[in-house]
């Protein structure tokens, strides 16, 4: 049988000390998140009014800049698929993620922020605003 000594009893001592510490800080960062979430971030969760404009104006121009919906090749007749043409008010829409179900336009975390919920354009709803 092995022989317990001070040194060991000193050492498991030790690591259980450790162990509350890491569990007490942990319950207490828990209990004041909001307060040290505010103190981190300066206290403000929202967007004002002025950022939020600039948002949709950078991702409008992110988006001209950098869109490419659909290759303008030539179709039966030699003509142009896009522009579509003014007249035309019915297009299939294909698989689940072009649905409003599927569709989805933001995701986790802070882009889940219910400030753009309000703005949100669906792909049938940005369809249907079109006239399509």
């Amino acid at each position: 049988m092995k022989k317990i000594t001070t040194k060991s009893i000193i050492s498991l001592i030790g690591i259980g000390l450790i162990c509350a510490i890491l569990i007490a800080g942990n319950i207490i960062c828990y209990l004041f998140n909001g307060v040290i979430t505010d103190f981190l971030c300066g206290g403000g969760s929202t967007l004002g009014t002025g950022a939020l404009a600039e948002s949709d104006e950078l991702c409008r121009e992110i988006g001209k800049e950098g869109i490419v919906l659909l290759k303008n090749g030539n179709v039966a007749g030699g003509k142009k698929s896009l522009p579509l043409s003014a007249d035309l008010k019915k297009v299939n829409v294909f698989g689940w993620a072009a649905t409003d179900a599927g569709f989805v336009t933001i995701g986790v975390g802070s882009g889940s922020s219910p400030i753009y919920k309000e703005r949100e354009v669906t792909f049938l709803g940005g369809l249907k605003e079109a006239g399509i």
